[in-house]
């Protein structure tokens, strides 16, 4: 079930303490623009302050973070008055990962683990520079980049739902009017989960892959499309094997254009037969995004 924008801006439960092993902490003065990052492990549902500084509006957030393993990494920035604002982290790029403090403040951040597996050897920085970075230079073939797809399961205590958010730049010179994208989950072993993937409809049968039809505005020409929120999983509370996802592969079948051009992946259907419901290698699942479809 898709959503948009409420999950993460609202206030959270309490969150899981982080569990490190061997773990140390670098995080430079409150006062610089750069917080250096080194961990042993953040388990599932862990949570590691990174300290408190003052952020003002406009402030641009720049991950450039690594680690091992399949974990789901969030930053939360937390305001005195206890609101909570979450924002995913890719691995190993700034791009997609990248967000902006919209209203000016005293912030703690820190650093959350949203999936069921642990993120091992945990380094890089977050950097707060006071104006955007240079844009990527768009490939120079037009195509729609998924930069990644984050996992998310609610902590212990905490309520809401497990959900799938992506993030995709659109390089096609045209705004998206509509798509079909298909989705398929693996745990963190890389075995295939058959998921009641539109739990509100009682009468769904479970399956490998399901295929989403989105209708409404896409990300303009040049623009990333990171909006808070995504693809709701067992809102029923049903569904054991939604608990086990820790991989989500995304492939677009369809793209409709505003102007009312219309684009059909030629390799849609060889992506299903490679990967539905077979057991992939964890580094394979690693390795998936970015993920391009070149729009001929």
């Amino acid at each position: 079930m898709k959503k948009t924008g409420c999950r993460m801006l609202s206030l959270l439960a309490a969150l899981a303490a982080a569990v490190l092993a061997g773990a140390a902490v670098f995080a430079s003065p409150a006062g610089e623009k750069e917080i250096t990052i080194g961990l042993g492990q953040l388990a599932p549902g862990g949570k590691v302050s990174l300290g408190a500084r003052h952020l003002p509006a406009g402030a641009i957030c720049l991950p450039a973070l690594s680690w091992e393993g399949g974990a789901s990494l969030w930053a939360v920035c937390s305001t005195r008055d206890g609101e909570q604002l979450e924002y995913p982290i890719l691995k190993d790029g700034p791009s997609a990962g990248a967000f902006v403090i919209e209203e000016a403040g005293d912030y703690t951040v820190a650093l959350r683990n949203c999936s069921p597996s642990s993120a091992k050897n945990l380094t890089g920085k977050l950097t707060f520079p006071q104006q955007a970075p240079p844009a990527d230079p768009a490939p120079s073939a037009p195509s729609l980049v998924l930069q990644g797809v984050q996992v998310y399961h609610p902590a212990a205590g905490e309520g809401g739902y497990s959900y799938l958010h992506e993030v995709a730049t659109n390089n096609t010179g045209k705004r998206i009017a509509a798509y079909e994208c298909g989705m398929l989950a693996f745990d963190q072993n890389g075995a295939p989960l058959s998921l009641d993937w539109f739990s509100l409809d009682s009468d769904y049968e479970p399956s490998y892959d399901y295929l989403y039809d989105w209708g409404g505005s896409g990300p303009a020409p040049g623009e990333t499309d990171n909006e808070p929120g995504g693809w709701t999983l067992d809102i029923r509370g049903d569904d054991p094997e939604a608990k086990k996802v820790a991989y989500a592969l995304y492939c677009y079948k369809t793209i409709t254009f505003e102007d009312g051009s219309a684009w059909k992946n030629p390799d849609y259907q060889s992506w299903l037969t490679a990967w539905r419901g077979k057991r992939a290698e964890v580094q394979a699942l690693q390795s998936y995004y970015p993920h391009i479809e070149a729009i001929g």
